[in-house]
């Protein structure tokens, strides 16, 4: 049950950025020879399991540490960073220690620490002169693994610590990639290196903007310029440039890309060019969530990694006065802006449900901007309130699905956005 488990559904989560489904096809291949990979694969299914249908957790436990007993000795031989099987087996445990965070209430990171060594030692390696390429399990786990640090940044709002450049040796990846014709699956990395890049300047050296960053309120995202981002990673050009990067991903994206059914229409009240290419992204307050389909998972999650890009930078925006009368008005377009991003991502994951990561995506954005809806004590009409009070079930209503489909724990975050909500 846990591997068939693991190969319809767990493997969704991870495989994105590549042309083959290795942690689906592979990985379980693998598995059959590599008892720590096969614990990892079991452990991971029962955790999502017990979230899910109830399995009795002490399964995942189980599993886990007879993970960790064939894991741990390895990690003594210096070439054990060259294994594939055990660069996915850290994979899995890292959304195993992910997962175990609403358990324990605090992230070890310990898994992810090891990925990130993992990474840079191949690094080293793919570099040198006459190493073999890297297989294609270790790109797709490297990728994987980016996407975990990635995840782990926004949820501390922290410098980025694993870049899409350590991406160039391992995948060939360019990172100036540009927006040059390319297969889908390109188009989705490109998606995610330019969610890395709007993490960077909004938790690093660029060090965020005047509109309150992710949490709302008046705070500052005053990153540790320590982790490695450019000089030129900051100021009021970086963040226009990466605004015109995200709105030209989604004008130059393949027509495969255009979903089969629904559309976001043309008619938002702040569809206006700001004069840097940036447009607003076609969705009114006052109306209903959008039913946008399209016909694979691949992009559905790259549409909502380039909305989760676009929103931390709109929430970050360095022009919005700190101080002075031009402040609230400021604030406010800013807060209806990442609204109606936020709309947006639930609507997408909503409508492809099936696709696990950006049902994650959408959660996420609902925890970091579910302050956003919510009336201030300026405005207090009834017919707002009932608004924000219907969206804030419907966004309830997401975050239990995703724990019951997906089986990714929601049930400390709703609590929290049913306090702050006054439920």
């Amino acid at each position: 049950m846990l591997f068939r488990y693991y190969i319809d559904q767990v493997s969704n989560f991870f495989d994105l950025c590549g042309p083959y489904r290795f942690f689906r096809s592979e990985v379980p291949h693998r598995a059959r020879e590599n008892s720590t990979l096969a614990n990892a694969i079991f452990a991971l299914s029962a955790r999502l399991l017990h979230w899910r249908e109830g399995l009795d957790s002490y399964v995942a436990d189980r599993y886990y540490h007879a993970c960790l007993q064939t894991l741990i000795p390895t990690l003594n031989d210096s070439q054990a960073f060259l294994d594939d099987s055990l660069l996915a087996a850290t994979v899995l445990l890292r959304m195993l220690e992910e997962i175990d965070v609403h358990i324990f209430g605090s992230d070890a990171q310990g898994h992810l620490s090891g990925l990130q060594a993992i990474i840079r030692a191949t690094t080293t390696t793919t570099t040198a002169a006459r190493s073999p390429p890297p297989s294609g399990l270790r790109q797709a786990a490297s990728w994987a693994a980016f996407r975990q640090e990635l995840w782990m940044a926004l949820q501390t709002q922290r410098p980025v610590a694993m870049r899409s450049r350590d991406l160039d040796a391992i995948c060939g990846f360019e990172r100036d990639h540009g927006f040059r014709p390319a297969d889908d699956w390109v188009w989705a990395q490109r998606a995610v290196a330019q969610f890395g890049e709007a993490l960077e300047w909004a938790f690093g050296a660029g060090g965020g903007g005047g509109g309150g960053g992710c949490g709302g309120g008046d705070g500052d995202s005053d990153g540790d310029a320590d982790a490695g981002v450019e000089p030129a990673a900051g100021g009021e050009a970086a963040w226009r440039a990466r605004l015109r990067e995200n709105a030209a991903w989604r004008a130059s994206v393949p027509r495969s890309y255009e979903p089969f059914f629904g559309g976001w229409g043309d008619d938002d009240d702040d569809d206006e060019d700001d004069g840097d290419g940036e447009r607003d992204l076609g969705l009114v307050e006052e109306k209903p969530l959008p039913d946008v389909r399209f016909c694979a998972d691949l992009y559905a999650t790259a549409h909502n990694y380039n909305l989760f890009a676009h929103m931390i930078l709109i929430v970050h925006d360095p022009t919005v006065p700190r101080l002075g009368p031009l402040r609230r008005a400021a604030v406010a377009a800013v807060d209806r802006r990442a609204r109606n991003t936020v709309r947006k991502l639930v609507a997408l994951a909503l409508a492809n449900f099936d696709a696990s990561p950006a049902a994650l995506l959408a959660c996420m954005a609902v925890i970091l901007c579910g302050d956003r809806f919510a009336p201030s004590p300026h405005q207090g009409q009834h017919d707002q309130h009932q608004r924000y009070r219907a969206e804030q079930h419907r966004f309830l209503a997401l975050l239990t699905a995703t724990e019951k489909r997906h089986g990714w724990p929601t049930a400390r975050a709703r609590a929290q956005l049913r306090e702050g909500w006054g439920f």
